[in-house]
């Protein structure tokens, strides 16, 4: 086909990367608003929060997290989301065979993993053997095809019972430990959604020597959401863009800060 395109702005598709569309894309193709706005690629299961891994008996659970957490219809959820899946190859699986008019990607999501390696207990630290089970099962997903694994540690994110979620009570060696998990596999992106969203000061970067910590263990690029623009410190944005700045000059690291497009 021949399009004249005279006055017109030619671009390439736009890759959307931080979407929910995990549940969305089993009825939407279009992936819509995404497509709506030019992108031709989403990348989904962002903040930790995916529909696998997941045992039948949490089910329940993880649907009330993803629409308490991201603010969507629990209604909508529960009856379009089909459950033909259980471990996240699985998920994927499911994806591929649905029609698209878009690209689609998806992590693995953190708080997925703790709850389905660690049950309904899975608001405390993890042991050695959950840690290790755990790896194996991300290790599976990104074998599969995940592009990567999601965490966040904010406290803003709760579940349906109002409580953090799992992947808020990981600890710094637990997130190292699927850091090496990338890095042993050989791919994957690491995404979180990290504390810097929330700076005490000027002065303060937040999770930055953490995510440093997370890349170097890795090998792989770490992203993170989202430096936004506060009209309280008007200056943040670009103090936190230096601070990443200095730390990948000085470590040698792959960091990839994502910018909020809009104001509070």
């Amino acid at each position: 086909r021949v399009i004249d395109a005279g006055g017109q702005v030619v671009a390439p598709g736009f890759i959307d990367v931080h979407t929910h569309y995990d549940a969305q894309v089993l009825w939407d193709p279009l992936c819509t608003s995404s497509s709506w706005h030019g992108s031709t690629t989403v990348v989904t299961g962002n903040c930790g929060f995916t529909l696998a891994p997941c045992r039948p008996e949490d089910r329940d659970y993880i649907t009330r997290m993803l629409a308490v957490v991201e603010d969507m219809s629990l209604e909508a959820l529960q009856k379009g989301i089909t459950w033909s899946w259980e471990d996240f190859p699985g998920y994927l699986q499911t994806i591929a065979q649905r029609p698209k008019a878009i690209n689609v990607g998806c992590y693995v999501g953190h708080s997925a993993v703790r709850r389905y390696v660690m049950g309904a207990d899975c608001r405390r630290t993890a042991t050695e053997a959950e840690i290790a089970r755990m790896q194996e099962v991300v290790a599976g997903a990104l074998r599969a095809g995940a592009l990567g694994f999601s965490t966040s540690r904010i406290p803003l994110h709760v579940d349906g019972d109002g409580k953090s979620v799992p992947s808020f009570y990981a600890e710094m060696p637990e997130l190292l430990a699927l850091a090496r998990t990338l890095h042993d596999v050989g791919r994957g992106v690491f995404e979180v959604t990290a504390k810097m969203v929330l700076p005490q000061s000027e002065h303060e970067a937040g999770d930055l020597a953490d995510l440093v910590a997370l890349a170097k263990t890795s090998g792989r690029p770490v992203t993170w959401a989202s430096v936004r623009y506060l009209p309280t410190y008007p200056g943040r944005t670009s103090f936190i863009l230096s601070e990443v700045q200095k730390a990948v000059a000085r470590e040698g690291v792959r960091l990839y800060p994502q910018i909020g497009c809009r104001p509070f």
